[in-house]
């Protein structure tokens, strides 16, 4: 019982420290005695204080010697990021963000809590519906552990609307049978960048020098320039021609597809199948 108590006297005094301290306001071993009978009606002395700090302070969970504050796992900076990528992250659903962000939140600097407050859940984004997300990706998890193979019982047409899936005693087909020996996983990301199968290959592009940015935002910088002048660059890079090929409807009016000839046959065709769609209303 008493091992009990003394790890529950060492949670509340980090509780206390993460809540009121941080590297610009320490507390001092009264100030942390005050706040311990305030919150938590423990009555301690200051050298049961000065022992529990030391003990902690070896242990790397608090910073300082006459006044301390808790060590946190995340910078300010580190903090707003994942909190960012949660807010904004359609493949998280409604009901997992909120959760999360509140940990975040909770997890916060002193000084970052006023900040904290103000970021609030934004429904507004087109988040995925399923709820059952996080209980398949166990599963698929459970069955790569395994080298097993699954099976989709129920499913639309992303991972992220399966609905359902189990794990057969097949065993799975190795990776490097699949995809080579020499798969990278980087590379195939940059390469399927609407994540599409299909043949991938070089392809050249005419591209205005103002959307050179939007090519690295998907496709990464490992491309190369044939040409370049003032207004836009000739630029080669290796991709899946699927992906590749939506990619060029979506910035149609700033890049121009030159090799292969059968891509640019492709997008010539996409584009015929899209006007016949539309006409000019007067």
């Amino acid at each position: 019982m008493k091992d009990n108590t003394n790890r529950l006297l060492a949670i509340h005094i980090l509780e206390i420290l993460n809540k009121y301290s941080d590297a610009k306001n320490t507390m001092s071993q009264v100030e942390i005695i005050n706040k311990l009978e305030e919150e938590y009606g423990d009555k301690i002395s200051r050298h049961t204080c000065s022992e529990y700090l030391k003990e902690l302070r070896r242990n790397g969970y608090i910073i300082g010697e006459r006044g301390v504050y808790r060590k946190d796992l995340f910078s300010e900076r580190e903090l707003r990021t994942l909190i960012d990528g949660v807010m904004y992250g359609k493949h998280i659903p409604e009901k997992e963000a909120k959760i999360l962000i509140e940990k975040l939140k909770s997890l916060s600097l002193n000084n970052m809590r006023t900040k904290a407050k103000n970021l609030t859940y934004i429904s507004a984004i087109n988040r995925t519906k399923n709820e059952s997300l996080y209980e398949i990706l166990d599963v698929i998890d459970d069955a790569i552990e395994k080298g097993r193979k699954i099976e989709i019982v129920q499913h639309s047409p992303q991972i992220d609307r399966f609905t359902k899936v189990k794990i057969l005693n097949e065993q799975r087909v190795p990776l490097d049978d699949i995809a080579g020996h020499n798969f990278n996983l980087g590379d195939y990301m940059k390469e399927h960048v609407y994540m599409f199968s299909g043949e991938t290959g070089y392809v050249e592009l005419k591209i205005d020098n103002k959307a050179i940015g939007s090519l690295e935002d998907w496709h990464g910088k490992d491309y190369k320039v044939l040409e370049t002048n003032e207004t836009h660059s000739i630029v080669r890079l290796k991709t899946n021609y699927n992906a590749i090929y939506y990619w060029l409807l979506q910035y149609g009016g700033v890049v121009e597809v030159l090799e292969p000839i059968a891509l640019r046959n492709k997008v010539v065709e996409g584009l015929k199948e899209i006007l016949a769609k539309y006409e000019l209303i007067e």
